[in-house]
């Protein structure tokens, strides 16, 4: 589980770094990616962790305004609903 924790945070890391290119856009694609990672290497369990936690890492960080840290799934909850789908 703590290997979870560290590929959702370096996921989380790089998707800050690209927020200036990627404008908003693409939100989840980089804990998907972690989420497939961490099954591939670690198991089932970890990847429910890090799907959850890139799920809430991704409204609270990249959704809605970028000034405030709240949960928020967007104006409909498609992107985070999509993505967790996704990573089932």
């Amino acid at each position: 589980y703590g290997t979870a924790l560290l590929i959702v945070a370096a996921a989380f890391g790089l998707r800050c770094l690209f927020e200036p290119v990627l404008e908003g856009r693409g939100i989840f694609g980089f804990f998907l990616i972690a989420t497939a990672f961490v099954d591939w290497r670690v198991g089932l369990g970890p990847a429910l962790l890090s799907l959850a936690i890139g799920s809430v890492l991704g409204c609270i960080g990249f959704e809605g305004p970028h000034e405030e840290w709240t949960f928020d799934p967007g104006p409909n909850g498609v992107p985070v609903v999509m993505s967790t789908l996704i990573g089932l």
